[in-house]
């Protein structure tokens, strides 16, 4: 246990509670609530074959799932960095440029790959990346082990919370707020839908850049957009980041 007095909730094998298994939103409140009620420093979900981790602070406050892989790029950058691998992340191309901005914080470049853990760890590979992983709480660390790992994510926010003597609010502080809305559709949607769309974004945020590595995704200053077909339903998938500005607009416009 890494030294840490340990609560555990929700740890039957057997047992598949009537509750969403994504470590999400409405799923962690009780996380939430036995966090504050016991003076825990942190409190961390995993799904159900522990390659997702989501945190919640001290404060009961959940952190949202694309918060997870900025700690711990944090913590293995500050305190664990080997000059044999290079200074890359990777990332897939609907995660958070939340790791943009560790990355320029330390110096380090960002690489993004096609959405899927085989295609970042491909990319990890080629480049010799330190860390990587996706958006949705899935932390790839190669010094220990090339694939998401939650025990890898959760070991390394414990690393930061032990050699910085911060909260885990205190770090979160520290992060942008951006937000990020996920929304799929049935089917295709039409080029001139999405087009259309684009123009009136870019009307109100400016130029883009355009990037077709998986699917089609827009980068505006105040945040992108992705838009790819899923690989494993007949649906398309659009996800957005940004500012609150930025992020209601969008939304509006993909209603």
């Amino acid at each position: 246990y890494l030294g840490c007095e340990v609560v555990p909730i929700n740890i039957d094998e057997d047992s598949f509670p009537g509750r969403p298994t994504e470590p999400v939103g409405s799923a962690l409140m009780e996380l939430s609530e036995l966090v504050v009620d016991n003076g825990c420093d942190v409190g961390f979900a995993l799904d159900p074959d522990g390659d997702r981790l989501a945190v919640v602070s001290e404060k009961g406050e959940i952190l949202g799932e694309e918060y997870t892989l900025p700690l711990a790029e944090i913590s293995a950058i500050e305190y664990l960095y080997s000059q044999k691998f290079s200074k890359t992340i990777v990332v897939n191309m609907s995660t958070s440029s939340l790791s943009d901005f560790v990355a320029s914080k330390y110096g380090f470049r960002v690489i993004r790959s096609k959405v899927g853990e085989a295609n970042v760890v491909d990319e990890m590979l080629k480049f010799n990346a330190f860390i990587g992983g996706e958006g949705n709480g899935g932390v790839i660390f190669p010094l220990i082990n090339p694939a998401r790992d939650s025990f890898v994510g959760m070991a390394l926010i414990l690393l930061l919370l032990a050699k910085s003597g911060k909260k885990v609010s205190e770090i979160f502080s520290l992060l942008p707020k951006l937000e990020m809305v996920k929304k799929k559709f049935e089917g295709n949607l039409e080029k001139e839908y999405i087009e259309k769309i684009i123009d009136d974004v870019s009307s109100e945020f400016g130029s883009y850049e355009r990037n077709e590595l998986d699917g089609v995704w827009f980068g505006f200053k105040s945040g992108w957009i992705h838009i790819r077909g899923s690989n494993t339903e007949p649906i398309t998938r659009v996800i957005f980041e940004g500012t609150e500005e930025f992020v209601d607009f969008v939304s509006k416009r993909f209603s």
